[in-house]
């Protein structure tokens, strides 16, 4: 290759990693930043994509040259052997160590971003989420040294810069909890408790999504994450607590069959106008018309009778995890409301 080639060559690698570097600090990637490590991991990831861009186009331009270079002469037979080729240590030190490097300082500066982007905080607000298919489900269990005993599902209320610690897990398959405007996420795995912390210094509505392939309905495996006024969210709290959904129970203290149906996020797959249900993964339960055994067969043993037109989904595990009192409770407040 002519001298003149290797400039231009070389020339066209640095102009083309010098804008695309350039290209990826400029634009926009990201969405609202929640946090104030969100800022932190922005900033990492275009670190990261900075470094790589060079790596990319130099080995893009490396292809290049060696299609060209070394490409087949027509007039050469087809059964010709190549040009023989001789290894060299040094350049085979150099496009290993330098990469090995390069990966090992990114790895450390990734590690340390993200131990302080999570670090424990004083006076945490604690939240234990549970994964199921298809929805999440809040318990927050403590508020500095308040016990708070209250459940939602799908939405998350929590008060503005409040530092939160979430506990994950799973219910049956492996689920995976993301704030993508906290950018952090967790794995949620059945018998195993994850940490999550960190804290929303914005007051908004936000998505969490499941992303790992649990079903057929994943896709619907969403909520919003609302950040409120310490004022609202106390008013907020003592709502739930008084018999909001979420909390509280019936007038004569017994289980409340619309706040069962809530919190165990029956609403993900399943529609029904008395607790707002909306999902559609399950069959609708307006104007089904089953009874109050029919029903109970359903909740306790899914796969026994299952509905044309739908997947046998629904968990097998309410038979257990609910007392007797909130099964008797649920199915007598669906069967009112499915009539």
């Amino acid at each position: 290759m002519k001298a003149s080639h290797r400039i231009a060559g070389i020339v066209a690698v640095v102009v083309s990693s010098v804008f695309l570097i350039a290209f990826t600090y400029a634009y926009d990637w990201f969405p609202t930043q929640l946090t104030p490590g969100s800022g932190k991991i922005d900033g990492l990831y275009k670190l990261l994509t900075a470094v790589s861009i060079p790596f990319f186009v130099l080995i893009v331009a490396f292809m290049v040259f060696c299609l060209v270079e070394f490409r087949v002469d027509p007039s050469d037979p087809p059964d010709k052997d190549g040009e023989p080729i001789h290894g060299s240590t040094r350049i085979e030190l150099i496009w290993t160590g330098v990469p090995l490097l390069v990966i090992l300082l990114l790895g450390i500066y990734s590690w340390v971003v993200l131990d302080k982007v999570e670090a424990k905080q004083k006076n945490p607000m604690v939240i234990n989420v549970t994964g199921q298919q298809y929805i999440w489900n809040y318990e927050y269990v403590k508020n500095g040294s308040e016990k708070l005993g209250v459940k939602t599902s799908s939405d998350l209320v929590v008060p503005v810069n409040k530092p939160l610690e979430f506990r994950i897990t799973s219910l049956d398959v492996i689920h995976s909890f993301w704030v993508p405007a906290a950018r952090l996420k967790r794995d949620a795995t059945a018998g195993v408790v994850t940490p999550l912390r960190f804290t929303p210094e914005k007051t908004g509505s936000y998505d969490i999504v499941c992303t790992e392939l649990c079903g057929v309905g994943h896709s619907t495996m969403r909520g919003r994450l609302k950040v409120v006024s310490t004022a609202d969210w106390v008013k907020w709290l003592k709502a739930q607590k008084s018999g909001g959904a979420g909390g509280g129970g019936t007038p004569g203290g017994g289980p409340d069959g619309k706040q069962i149906f809530t919190s165990n996020g029956c609403g993900g797959c399943h529609k029904l106008a008395a607790a707002d249900g909306a999902g559609t993964t399950g069959p609708a339960l307006d104007g089904a018309g089953l009874s109050a055994d029919e029903l109970r067969e359903s909740i306790v043993d899914p796969g026994a009778k299952i509905a044309n037109g739908f997947p046998n989904v629904m968990p097998a595990t309410f038979g257990k995890s609910l007392s007797k009192e909130e099964l008797d409770a649920l199915v007598k407040f669906l069967a009112e409301a499915g009539k």
